[in-house]
């Protein structure tokens, strides 16, 4: 496969979180990104992405990357990483309780990963991606977006690839959402998309009919609507496991995204606690982070 388009390259972005408990039972499926943000110490860090419920109640987490051959993705083959010993504690969430962002500082893992010998062919999003106050004014109401993720804990099981979805904005970008900082997607949301990234993805051809795409980075997907058995009608997290879906008869197609502004809060609130200690490699803590993350090969279907 070459490398040539948007969609290729959002291949190599997610990232997969399969969480469990401190007693290791599985908690089940979710989604996370690569994202870059220049910190204002001038350095160049990476993130993952994703939800604090996602993230809050898991000791461990198993992910994978796709293996480096020749400089080149080699599809299909993975390595696994198990993210160990207090995952919930690599995370930083937003300082506001109700936003469900979470980040957690990805840079020192990969490399320590990469000592042992396994390279990971990723391709990040960066924060400049990101769309800026002048381009916001000019969203339209029904703006066509692009999510990518693990729904249902689905993926190419061969490949090792995520699933993509589409559908479109269905309430104005540019408004708080009844107050909250972000906006609702017209799209089919299932379990295993907490923690998606969601585009614009806009499509048009130039003046020189050459194809083009408006892509931004508009947000990362939280909630969904749903309508109970018997009650009103709800907002609820995405949850990462199909099974504590059984009390749901019908989920509306609407889900929930916080903006992408807030991504940037919650990178300011990691720079305010923990970078500092990140920083210093030989520290205490910096040590005791590097513990909490050991590849490993394992079977090609786990």
């Amino acid at each position: 496969m070459r490398i040539k388009t948007i969609g290729h390259q959002l291949l190599f972005n997610t990232v997969p979180l399969e969480t469990y408990d401190a007693n290791d039972r599985h908690l089940g499926t979710a989604t996370s990104f690569v994202l870059s943000h220049r910190l204002k110490s001038g350095k160049d860090e990476l993130f993952l992405v994703s939800n604090k419920h996602v993230v809050s109640q898991a000791w461990r987490a198993v992910c994978w990357f796709t293996t480096i051959k020749r400089g080149k993705p080699d599809i299909g083959n993975p390595f696994f990483v198990n993210w160990s010993d207090g995952f919930a504690a690599a995370w930083i969430g937003h300082p506001a309780p109700t936003v469900d962002v979470a980040v957690a500082p990805l840079s020192w893992a990969l490399e320590l990963i990469g000592r042992g010998g396994s390279k990971a062919f990723y391709m990040k999003l960066t924060t400049t991606m990101i769309p800026s106050t002048d381009e916001i004014a000019d969203f339209d109401v029904m703006e066509p977006i692009a999510f990518v993720g693990y729904p249902n804990a689905m993926w190419d099981k061969k490949h090792y690839a995520p699933i993509f979805r589409r559908g479109t904005l269905a309430t104005p970008f540019q408004l708080d959402y009844s107050g909250a900082p972000g906006f609702l997607i017209d799209a089919s949301v299932f379990p295993g998309s907490s923690g998606s990234p969601v585009f614009l993805f806009r499509e048009r051809y130039t003046r020189q009919g050459v194809k083009a795409v408006d892509f931004k980075l508009l947000g990362v997907l939280a909630g969904v609507y749903c309508q109970p058995d018997v009650g009103e009608l709800q907002v609820a997290p995405i949850p990462s496991s199909a099974t504590s879906q059984v009390r749901v008869r019908h989920m509306l197609d609407l889900g929930v995204v916080f903006r992408s502004t807030t991504i940037l809060e919650t990178i300011a609130e990691f720079e305010k606690v923990i970078a500092p200690p990140v920083a210093s490699r030989g520290s205490a803590s910096g040590r005791q982070q590097r513990r909490r993350v050991r590849a490993a090969r394992l079977p090609t279907n786990p």
